[in-house]
């Protein structure tokens, strides 16, 4: 019967301690148990050459960087997401060789970021961080060296054909530790670091192998994060971590439990994208809409209010902390000098401005800012239009 053919699928992802439940299902059964047949292909070169997979066919799936992987469709491509698999962020370190003259971020304002590929995980998070820094990456406050992978990088390192390099900090801890690399700092994602992408045609194809495989693995990482000592020995085991930094990294590792996508890190992921300069808005297709971004079929994640209070108290916290950086707890406040904190709606600044443009606002009229928020937009219009709001 064609229920009991198992269809291969070719699945990519980082030899790193995230995919433990991966080969766990393999060694364990699990795959074999939801009749999936399931080959892990290790990508050293990461979510850039894991792109470059999904497009050539040689992968199926791909357990994938999120900013990697909305980037990649959102240009185009035929992938789909189909479930979360990491809902926690990905802490990445900053790294330079131990003598550097480097020693914090800002130091790295003209310098040559090492890069595993073009649409990489480092070279995305790069245009991240200068955004950060309010650095202009075009004009050459970073460059860029491609150097394929972990290895590669820390040789580039040590030869001077770049000065620093991102990865995450708990892979490279033990070099770190050797004294070979130094760490100045770290970058966390502001969204779920892993995400499972599919080849349109695979999911045309072969869904129901894929939502068996999505079962197992589901599983799988529950197994893997009820484990416990036992998942905390595997992984320093199997990535040659000290058994406290395995600890560490697992104390802090969430892995979905119904690998649910939540619009709203879409829509974040694709801003934070589009703030950076790595994503045009201008430049999608007229048919874009962010339901492109997922199959119809994938689990899709509700807000609850708890997470909305989540948000809200994570924005005005955030708030408080740069206010206070700029020394402006108290007095007035411009427009310009906090719109980056206060336009938190879909596209920030540059969509107020195409409604009101839309609207042919001039000074004078009377504008009604619904669910206003923090009221960036009310403020940005009252300044740019003299409207009353």
């Amino acid at each position: 019967m064609e229920f009991f053919k198992r269809d291969k699928l070719i699945v990519g992802g980082v030899p790193e301690h995230f995919n433990s439940p991966w080969h766990l299902a393999m060694s364990n059964g699990i795959f074999q148990k939801y009749n999936v047949d399931v080959e892990f292909k290790s990508v050293p070169e990461g979510s850039g050459k894991m792109v470059a997979g999904l497009k050539d066919k040689s992968l199926d799936v791909a357990i994938i960087l999120t900013e990697a992987i909305v980037n990649d469709i959102a240009s185009g491509s035929s992938s789909r997401l189909i479930a979360t698999y990491v809902e926690s962020p990905l802490t990445w370190g900053i790294f330079v060789k131990p003598d550097s003259s480097i020693q914090s971020i800002a130091d790295l304002k003209g310098k040559t970021i090492g890069i595993s590929r073009i649409g990489s995980g480092s070279h995305l998070m790069s245009y991240v961080l200068a955004d950060q820094q309010e650095w202009k990456v075009d004009d050459g406050d970073l460059k860029f060296e491609i150097l394929n992978n972990i290895t590669g990088l820390k040789e580039g390192i040590r030869d001077g054909k770049c000065d620093a390099f991102m990865w995450e900090q708990f892979m490279t801890k033990p070099y770190v530790d050797s004294g070979e690399l130094r760490k100045i700092g770290v970058i966390v994602t502001p969204w779920p670091c892993f995400m499972i992408a599919v080849r349109e045609e695979i999911l045309k194809r072969h869904f129901n192998s894929i939502r068996k495989m999505l079962l197992a693995i589901q599983e799988s990482a529950r197994n893997f994060q009820n484990g416990g000592q036992s998942s905390i020995d595997y992984i320093s085991t199997k990535f040659n971590l000290k058994p406290e930094d395995a600890k560490e990294w697992f104390s802090q590792v969430r892995f979905s439990q119904d690998g649910s996508v939540s619009r709203r890190v879409l829509v974040k992921t694709m801003d934070t994208l589009s703030r950076a300069h790595i994503l045009n808005y201008n430049n999608l297709s007229k048919d874009f809409s962010f339901s492109s971004l997922y199959d119809r079929r994938a689990v899709m994640h509700s807000v609850d209010m708890e997470e909305i209070q989540t948000i809200q108290l994570h924005y005005a916290q955030r708030m408080r902390n740069e206010l206070k950086d700029m020394g402006k707890e108290s007095g007035s406040l411009t427009e310009d000098e906090i719109k980056h904190l206060d336009q938190l709606h879909y596209f920030g600044e540059e969509v107020v401005m195409a409604a009101a443009n839309f609207l042919k606002l001039n000074p004078g009229k009377r504008v009604l800012d619904v669910g206003s928020g923090l009221g960036g937009p009310a403020r940005l219009l009252a300044e740019k239009f003299q409207v009353s709001t």
